[in-house]
């Protein structure tokens, strides 16, 4: 084991060796084999600011920086040949290069600052690149807790900071995955859990059950003072360069990441150090290691410009008869807090740092049909009026022509491609268009919709044929990477 310290007094580093080497003797004995592989652990400094935390105690949390880089060292020296323990502030790029896996529990200094997006100046995007990371970086990564939220907010990765709300638990994990199965098999051990009521606000938890299957990953639902773990947005599915790995609870939507992959980079959501990991997440944890040092060179390729489309049907949902009787139901939740707070501040009784942070100036509220209308595009709302159902059966029936409209989270319907009755993520969609080209029939409509659903241009029938008949084996249709068919790299 390397370590690059900065100067400490006497006492702290003796503290430090001590808790290391009591952890090293403690060996579990699901410890079977060793690896190779050279690991850089960027830790937390216990004499420094850096780092990255969202919510918890920052009294406990400041206790709890002076050992957790060496319980992840502890973890790391078990199961891997070299390991290298460097601070955030020291790290350097170049230092990845000499390593197989590079894990991030830290942040770094910043390299560069954010440029604005020309088309909306108030979020920054850029592909490739980020504050933290040049374009030319393409070790295999692992990202811990909160720390992509920061790293990769300008990226535009399939790694996006969705939420800080991740709790203990994994559900919906791919049981094939070499995650969960290589070079160790993860225990997994289910618990039936309440399913997390915000999942019901959406589309997509229409048909959840009141409990979940979910495997614990966390030894405590709130390791003391630690943050909350952090969850993705959708869409990993969709491109040929990310995968879905495993699903958390969360206060979002039920297909939000908690382990995902994104070119050679891994996230790894769950904030705890390995001390209060459970052994399946141990396990996991170290199979991500070796999974992602694969992908060593293999960046990223289609990055996030929009919404998936399965997030589309919610905007219906919430107006149907059973997705408005959920938002009642959760309003009233809300409101019921609300009187409990104010209630007890009448009474003269003294109310938590919870109460007063989320509830005291809070005021009662109601939901209404009419401003969700308000973003479903307009000419459905003149067809169907207060006929609440049938806006979502609209959206099931014609769910492969949507695209996104204009403002951020609202989708239109392509009438182009609604009229050819062929979904816009179909191939057959551009076998059809280059055959209206060659022929001269609807020529401009098909144009259109070539240059629309690709990221070609070409003037000639015979230059997009070629192009079709090249590619057809490697197109992919990814809705956020723009809504367009893109080449397998």
């Amino acid at each position: 084991m390397t370590l690059f310290l900065p100067k400490k007094t006497y006492l702290l580093s003796l503290l430090f060796f001590a808790i290391l080497n009591s952890y090293a003797q403690k060996t579990p004995d699901f410890i079977k084999k060793d690896s190779k592989l050279k690991i850089l652990y960027v830790g937390q400094d216990p004499d420094r600011e850096e780092g990255y935390y969202y919510g918890g105690n920052l009294e406990v949390m400041q206790e709890h920086k002076q050992w957790r880089a060496a319980d992840f060292m502890q973890l790391l020296q078990k199961h891997f040949s070299k390991v290298t323990l460097v601070y955030g502030h020291q790290y350097k790029e170049s230092m990845s290069k000499k390593y197989d896996v590079t894990i991030f529990d830290a942040l770094i200094p910043k390299i560069t600052q954010s440029v604005s997006n020309t088309k909306n100046p108030s979020q920054k995007s850029k592909d490739g690149s980020s504050d933290f990371l040049s374009s030319n970086y393409d070790a295999a990564t692992i990202f811990v807790g909160g720390t992509p939220a920061v790293f990769m907010k300008d990226y535009n990765s399939k790694i996006k900071w969705a939420c800080h709300c991740l709790g203990t638990h994994a559900f919906g994990m791919k049981l094939s995955h070499p995650v969960m199965n290589a070079p160790y098999k993860v225990p997994l051990e289910y618990e039936e859990m309440d399913t997390p009521h915000q999942f019901f606000k959406s589309y997509q938890g229409r048909n959840l059950g009141p409990t979940m299957p979910m495997v614990r990953m966390q030894k405590k639902a709130a390791p003391v003072g630690f943050s909350p773990g952090l969850v993705s947005y959708n869409g990993f599915d969709d491109s040929p360069d990310a995968e879905v790995i495993s699903y958390g609870p969360n206060i979002k939507v039920v297909d939000d990441v908690s382990i995902g992959r994104h070119g050679n980079y891994l996230q790894w959501g769950y904030k705890a150090s390995p001390k209060y990991m459970t052994q399946a997440a141990q396990l996991a944890f170290v199979n991500s290691i070796h999974y992602i040092a694969k992908f060593s060179g293999s960046k990223p390729y289609v990055f996030r410009k929009e919404s998936s489309r399965v997030n589309a049907p919610t905007l219906a949902y919430v107006v149907s008869d059973k997705g408005f009787a959920y938002r009642q139901k959760q309003a009233q939740r809300v409101n019921d807090k609300i009187d409990a707070v104010k209630a007890k501040e009448m009474a003269g009784m003294a109310l938590t740092e919870n109460e007063k942070a989320y509830y005291k100036n809070l005021k009662n509220t109601a939901p209404t049909r009419i401003d969700a209308l308000k973003r479903l595009p307009k000419d459905l709302v003149q067809k169907f009026a207060n006929q609440w159902n049938s806006y979502l059966d609209y959206y099931e029936e014609n769910i492969g022509y949507i695209k996104p409209a204009k403002s951020a989270y609202h989708f239109e319907f392509d009438r182009d491609v609604q009229e050819l009755g062929i979904a816009n993520n179909d191939p057959k969609l551009l076998d059809v268009c280059v055959e209206k080209l060659l022929k001269k029939q609807d020529v401009t409509r098909a144009q259109r919709i070539l240059e629309r659903y690709t990221t070609q241009k070409f003037e000639h029938p015979k230059d997009w044929k070629k192009w079709l008949d090249k590619n057809r084996d490697r197109l992919f249709f990814s809705d956020t990477g723009g809504y367009k068919f893109r080449i397998k790299q």
